[in-house]
């Protein structure tokens, strides 16, 4: 059974220039914004289109994703299995509403999570479109969703794996204890060809009897990683993309409160682990939450009354070092707008990282 949600992610395929044939290399996931449809995917899914032709699933057939194309180019020096964003996306032209598979339903604003703190154990599904389960038979191509249901890592396995807690979503999963909420089944296949589906967060009450239907896309996969003898899928929070989109799509921005994209937010974001030191060190630390759950709870709130009115906030992990650091540098207390100015100095430094 496909959920509501999962219904926006569908397969990609490449058609041979030459001989015609069609393989399929990838998932994509379509979203609706004021009106707007959008493919997201990784850019190393649509590398392939400078040798070979795009298709996804239409009316009559497989068809090309015509519309504007945008990536996040990788850096000089370095090659695409070193980019950790892994970001590409097309705004599709208005008349290929008609053109698309009729199964395939966008997934607007309200279903996705553009803020999502992350603590070990949060469950996370990585969905998407395996290889070993698409079968191509002349003209008529066969393929089979699937969910991958893993717990968030630690911060050393981040670490370890080279992704930042603040930009990517990393689960462990194994294939063996693999669950799904419709029952047993068997071993899924290798997550290959996964890669640019669609990430959905549960509930965080899931387990003390959380609906299970009630998730949320929250970023695109792009990796599969066997590291130390255990398995892990990764990839990049939704709200990088959508802010890629706002820098190439100013006219989307509505200047009201009710506008879906309007301008970046950032959120500074602290460990469980680094809590009674950060209170010691902050010069306003009376002022915060005894606990960091309880300061998890009052930032999320704080974070959805922002969403609600359109924000796209983008959490920014600040350690105590860095933060200690940084006042030192800039010989400035260490208070809240003192943190606020360093999240959005990381917040600059990274989107001069990005080319469109």
């Amino acid at each position: 059974m496909i959920s509501q949600l999962e219904r926006a992610v569908c397969p990609i395929f490449t058609e041979k220039p030459y001989s015609g044939a069609t393989e399929h290399i990838g998932s994509a996931v379509l979203i609706e914004i004021e009106g707007k449809l959008f493919l997201l995917t990784a850019a190393h899914i649509t590398d392939r289109q400078e040798m070979e032709t795009l298709l996804v699933p239409g009316v009559d057939g497989l068809i090309s994703p015509h519309g504007y194309f945008a990536h996040v180019s990788v850096s000089k020096g370095k090659t695409r299995d070193n980019d950790r964003m892994d970001i590409a996306y097309y705004r599709l032209d208005d008349d290929i509403r008609s053109e698309l598979d009729p199964k395939l339903k966008p997934i607007h604003r309200e279903d996705m999570a553009l803020f999502e703190s992350l603590t070990q154990g949060d469950i996370y599904s990585f969905s998407g479109f395996p290889h070993r389960k698409t079968r191509i038979h002349g003209d008529t191509v066969e393929t089979e969703l699937f969910s991958y249901t893993g717990c968030v890592v630690d911060d050393e396995t981040y670490r370890e794996l080279g992704y930042d807690p603040g930009m990517h979503i990393v689960v462990k999963f194994d294939r063996k204890q693999s669950y799904s909420r419709y029952g047993p089944r068997n071993i899924p296949p290798l997550p290959h060809g996964v890669s640019g589906g669609g990430i959905f967060a549960w509930r965080k009450d899931f387990v003390d009897g959380g609906d299970p239907d009630d998730r949320r896309l929250v970023g695109i996969a792009h990796s599969y990683h066997k590291h130390n003898a255990h398995h892990y899928l990764a990839g990049t929070r939704i709200n990088a993309f959508l802010s890629c989109i706002l820098r190439n799509n100013p006219a989307l921005i509505q200047e009201t409160e009710s506008s879906a994209l309007p301008m970046l937010t950032g959120v500074a974001w602290y460990r469980c682990d680094e809590w009674d030191r950060l209170k010691r060190e902050f010069d306003d630390g009376a002022q915060l939450q005894s606990t960091w759950h309880q300061w998890r709870c009052a930032a999320e709130r704080g974070i959805d009354y922002l969403a609600a009115r359109g924000h796209i906030v983008s959490p920014v992990e600040l350690s105590a070092d860095e933060i200690h650091a940084f006042c030192v540098l800039k010989k400035l207390p260490n208070v809240s707008s003192t943190r606020v100015e360093l999240v959005n100095e990381k917040l600059f430094a990274l989107s001069q990282e990005s080319d469109f």
